[in-house]
């Protein structure tokens, strides 16, 4: 090989090994490749992932989910840290399920982010756009339209070319249709926190930091660990319960109306008919008196039974029954009735009952 074929090669071998070192330098400023969908480690970094805590949040503006519901997602750098890409997909967790499966569907209308379709599921995961610094990100998950268990957003986030994280998780986002409990997560649902100016939202529920998480951290998050199913249900009862006991007390009251009302009503009765007997036993007395003698003694004509007056139901009579004695006496003494007793006046009319048969038959 002659001497200017060497550097020649040698040129070449230059700018590959540039162009080689500038590709790897960069890693994958488009995003993560559909191959990381399954183990979701990042290719041609050249590094083993870090073993310290990730100064990295991922934030669910929600603690639980119901099925169809859109959630906003962040991933936030700590303080004045950054990151230049992400990859992350939203996986089941809980007790006894499979947590390499993906769920739900991501959307997002910043340009520097996109998503992949992984395992022929469109828009289940998120990534960078370009390896640009970033402090926060935001974007959206959507649940599927059936129950689908509880989920965790987790992902891998670079902050350079050799140094990034992996299993990077938020706090258990639970399913409220869920029949399972979401007990086993290691991960804590914290409060939320205000939502920020810059776009990034801290009305959200906060990260655990990563699996590798201290035990102590890990029993207190164990036996504060919402059961979100559990507390949801359990308002609803008392809810029930409440509603149930007002409209017991609304009964009682109405009962207790009517009861007054009633009373009442029949104290008014009792005492209109009250006042009509005094006032008609004062018109009985009234009339009495007007007819008594001045000894205060009734008329005899009136007969003995005066003061045993009858209403006019009873006697069946427009005449009170005191006066039938005095009117029975008044005519069985009139001159009329006394012809009619004697004898002769009785024969007379015989004879001429016969004179007038006779005429008749003739």
């Amino acid at each position: 090989m002659t001497p200017q074929q060497k550097i020649t090669t040698t040129a070449w071998n230059l700018v590959l090994g540039l162009l080689f070192l500038v590709r790897g330098g960069r890693g994958y400023p488009g995003g993560a490749p559909d191959m990381a969908c399954q183990s979701m480690l990042p290719t041609g970094h050249g590094a083993a992932p870090q073993a310290s805590d990730p100064p990295f949040n991922i934030f669910v503006n929600k603690k639980s989910y119901k099925p169809g519901e859109t959630l906003q997602v962040v991933v936030q750098a700590e303080g004045d840290d950054y990151y230049k890409g992400f990859f992350l997909q939203a996986r089941m967790t809980g007790c006894n399920v499979n947590e390499t499966r993906i769920v739900g569907m991501f959307t997002t209308t910043d340009g520097e982010l996109q998503t992949r379709h992984c395992f022929g599921d469109v828009h289940s995961a998120v990534t960078h756009n370009s390896n640009r610094k970033k402090l926060s990100k935001t974007f959206y998950w959507t649940a599927p339209v059936v129950t689908s268990g509880h989920v965790v957003m987790r992902a891998t986030i670079v902050r350079e070319l050799n140094e990034y994280w992996t299993e990077v998780e938020s706090p258990v986002v639970a399913d409220l249709n869920a029949n399972i409990s979401p007990k086993c997560a290691t991960t804590l649902v914290p409060p939320s926190k205000p939502e920020t100016s810059s776009g990034t939202t801290n009305d959200v529920s906060t990260s655990s930091g990563s699996s590798s998480t201290s035990t102590s951290t890990d029993a207190q998050d164990g036996t504060n660990l919402v059961d979100t199913d559990t507390t949801t249900k359990g308002k609803q009862m008392s809810t029930i319960k409440t509603s149930t006991v007002t409209k017991q007390k609304q009964a009682a009251q109405v009962t207790t109306k009517k009861t007054e009302m009633t009373t009442k009503k029949k104290a008014e009765v009792t005492t209109k008919k009250t006042e009509m007997t005094k006032k008609m036993k004062a018109e009985v007395t009234t009339k009495k008196q007007s007819i008594e003698d001045a000894d205060g003694n009734m008329p005899s004509w009136l007969g003995p039974s005066f003061n045993e007056v009858k209403t006019t139901e009873e006697t069946g009579t427009k005449d009170p029954s005191w006066l039938i004695p005095a009117y029975q006496k008044a005519v069985s003494s009139s001159p009329s009735m006394l012809l009619l007793k004697s004898w002769w006046y009785r024969c007379g009319l015989v004879f001429l009952s016969a004179i007038w048969t006779v005429l008749a038959l003739s």
